[in-house]
């Protein structure tokens, strides 16, 4: 499917950034159809920023294969907490994360981003 997939830098969208991002898909079937969706901005961007829980959720996610669940919390505490403790408190944690990854707690994330006209689910 990969060698049926082609990514085009749009002009006129590439126009608009940065105050706008946008992006387009174009879709066409076997049966001839043209199915197109535009899309502007995306959660985290200036206009829609991240709730802390949804930035609680997103850090989860991407740390999992670096950090156990204990140590993600404490992490996500002392970033709650980072103007009452010295930063060496955050430091001194950060040096406690795998680089290379090695946790593996849940397997493969369904990471599901909701839009209007479709889900797009990933598997990292």
């Amino acid at each position: 499917m990969v060698s049926r997939i082609e990514v085009r830098p749009d002009p006129q969208l590439a126009a608009r950034f940065p105050r706008e991002l946008a992006a387009r898909i174009t879709i066409r079937t076997k049966d001839g159809r043209t199915l197109v969706k535009e899309h502007l901005g995306y959660e985290g961007d200036l206009d829609q920023p991240l709730s802390w829980k949804r930035v609680v959720e997103k850090f989860h996610w991407l740390s999992e294969r670096y950090a156990d669940a204990n140590l993600r919390n404490k992490l996500i505490q002392a970033v709650q907490q980072v103007d009452a403790n010295p930063i060496s408190d955050l430091m001194d944690l950060l040096a406690l994360v795998r680089p290379s990854g090695g946790f593996s707690e849940n397997g493969a994330r369904n990471l599901v981003i909701r839009g209007e006209a479709a889900d797009l689910r990933c598997w990292p």
